[in-house]
């Protein structure tokens, strides 16, 4: 027993506990892309109906995590990882059994339910466990077991669909979340309450930085998501990729994603987290227009490795900056600060694809580029004029205070 309550007090323990939860919940979310085809035969289901099923999961999720994310810091975060399990476990068991396109959506949207419990209670779980000089490179960890779950889900779900059916993805999931639910149970404790966390988590939503921070994650989504609508077309006409090869190339981005994430958390702890994701945001801008001036496909997938790269200097140093604007304002509320982020994140990956998509139509696929390039560069040189003015200013009240 004694052990026991030592490894729930060890940081690692909790750390190994919340990458596990975000790696399964990625890989639930990827492994349904690869039987798409086999709803549209067996429900007679349209494009658009397809769409629905794929893009509930994120107005679910952008729903929830506010909501979720204030109950976490009011009542404890393990509470809302347990009850996010189970949400989790009953959307896995509606997909396999489900006999009509409805109760898919219905599956879809829980399962964004389930996933703003881990990416609130959890991620706040973390910083609780960690100290501010080595939140970044925690939090960096969860972002590749984040990128790994996305890259192994559509393979695995192939692979197992092909060799035991349509259910068996769905039961391999589940025996993954049953794992995690005793993980849960017995390794995760909650850190002791905040008094102030209501009145912090009010004051989030209003502070000036946090505001920055969430136009940063916001761009830096809508940055990679441009790419999902205009790419594929681009690189069948144009290199004469197949599917798999843009399935790899894509693959690519989130690898390099994945793989930057924890340095890009290591020097957010050493270098300080604004400097390095207005960097990000400037080599995104940079990045973005390259992707169609390859014309071969090993280029280009150096090139896409180069924008994972960069979104991960853009994202990942905004989850420990969120964490100590909480500590700025008096403590506590981390939930609702992540809950922030992904709200940001949400909304970016709905207007991405909106905005990139429409702009191809309208114009080109380069014009698209170019203008979220444009944009990016204006948002980094913006927020560095706005953060010289306020030192500025400061420094004009100290002088003042002096004489």
């Amino acid at each position: 027993m004694t052990k026991l309550k030592d490894m729930r007090k060890n940081p690692i323990t909790g750390l190994i506990v919340i990458a596990m939860a975000v790696f399964i919940d990625m890989l639930l979310y990827s492994i349904v892309v690869p039987i798409v085809p086999f709803y549209t035969s067996k429900f007679d289901a349209s494009q658009t109906v397809i769409g629905i099923l794929i893009g509930c999961y994120a107005f679910s999720f952008l729903i929830a995590t506010p909501i979720l994310g204030g109950i976490s810091d009011k009542f404890g975060r393990r509470g809302v990882m347990l009850w996010g399990l189970v949400v989790l476990l009953a959307s896995t068991l509606l997909f396999a059994f489900a006999n009509s396109m409805l109760l898919l959506i219905v599956a879809r949207l829980l399962q964004g339910v389930a996933a703003a419990a881990t990416w609130t209670a959890g991620l706040a779980l973390i910083t609780d466990m960690y100290p501010p000089a080595k939140r970044g490179k925690a939090l960096g960890t969860v972002l590749t077991f984040m990128s790994a779950g996305t890259l192994l889900g559509a393979p695995v779900g192939g692979m197992l669909f092909e060799w035991g059916g349509y259910q068996l993805p769905f039961w391999f999931v589940s025996c993954f979340i049953l794992l995690d639910g005793l993980a849960r149970m017995f390794l995760l404790e909650d850190p002791p309450k905040t008094m102030n966390a209501d009145s912090v988590g009010m004051k989030i939503f209003r502070d000036r930085i946090v505001l920055k921070i969430f136009g940063v994650v916001l761009l830096g989504a809508s940055a990679i998501s441009i790419l999902e609508p205009i790419l594929p077309i681009y690189f069948e006409e144009h290199l004469g990729a197949n599917s798999m090869h843009i399935g790899v190339l894509f693959g690519i981005t989130t690898l390099a994603y994945g793989m930057v994430s924890p340095l890009a958390g290591w020097l957010s702890d050493r270098c300080g987290t604004f400097s390095l994701m207005m960097a990000g945001l400037l080599i995104l801008a940079v990045s973005l227009p390259l992707v169609i001036l390859p014309n071969s496909l090993i280029l280009e997938g150096a090139v896409l490795f180069l924008v994972g790269a960069a979104a991960g200097f853009v994202l990942t140093p905004t989850l420990p900056e969120l964490a100590n604007s909480v500590d700025r304002l008096g403590g506590g509320a981390y939930a609702t600060a992540f809950a922030v982020f992904n709200m940001a994140y949400s909304v970016g990956m709905i207007i991405g694809p909106i905005v990139g998509g429409g702009l191809a139509d309208v114009f080109s696929i380069s014009t698209a580029l170019y203008i979220m390039c444009f944009v990016l560069i204006c948002y980094s040189l913006s927020s560095r004029l706005i953060k010289h003015e306020q030192k500025s200013h400061r420094m004009d009240e100290l002088c003042c205070g002096k004489k």
